[in-house]
Order: C-alpha cells, then sequence, then structure tokens
C-alpha cells in the first residue's frame, strides 16, 4: 500500500516527531511504501499570495499553481492513504 503522509511540526525533538517515528517504522513493518512530506524541512510557504488567493476564491483557473504545489499534488495523487500529522497547538505549517 502506498501511504503518503504530510508532517508539520518544527522541532525534531518534539513529541510529535516520535509518533511520527512510529508510525512510519509501523507501517514499514507492514511492508507499506511511504512518502513524506516534512513541510518545515521543506520550507514550504503556507502563506497564500493575493494572487492565490484570487485563483482559489473566485476560480481564476488561468492563474498557475506554484511549482511547490503542482510538486506536493503529483505526490498525492498516487497514493492510496493520506495521513496528516499534526498533533500540537499553535500553528499546523511553516510560516514565511
Amino acid at each position: 500500500m502506498n501511504i503518503f503522509i504530510v508532517y508539520a511540526h518544527p522541532s525534531k525533538k518534539s513529541y510529535t516527531y516520535k509518533i511520527l517515528n512510529e508510525i512510519i517504522n509501523k507501517l514499514r513493518c507492514a511492508n507499506c511504501n511511504i512518502e513524506l512530506s516534512d513541510l518545515y524541512a521543506m520550507n514550504f510557504c503556507s502563506d497564500m499570495s493575493e494572487e492565490e488567493y484570487e485563483r482559489e476564491g473566485f476560480a481564476k483557473t488561468e492563474i498557475s499553481l506554484t511549482s511547490d504545489v503542482i510538486k506536493e499534488q503529483r505526490k498525492i495523487a498516487g497514493q492510496i492513504l493520506l495521513y496528516f500529522c499534526t498533533l500540537f497547538g499553535g500553528a499546523i505549517a511553516p510560516q514565511s
């Protein structure tokens, strides 16, 4: 089974990171193929520009997606299961 995990936490010393590793280890033991997107490690920009907002909010489909969003969408397209790992208070994605 292909599993795509989206993870968003700034610290590799956190309890959340330990849980992520436990999840990955259990899934690997079950012979799952895992792809991980660690949004903080990728410096993924979670803030929308005005242009991106207009594309999404007003269906302006002529405005193209950014390359980082396209890359993540391609990862999602090939998966059977998506797992979003966000187990802490505060922002759930990196802030620019």
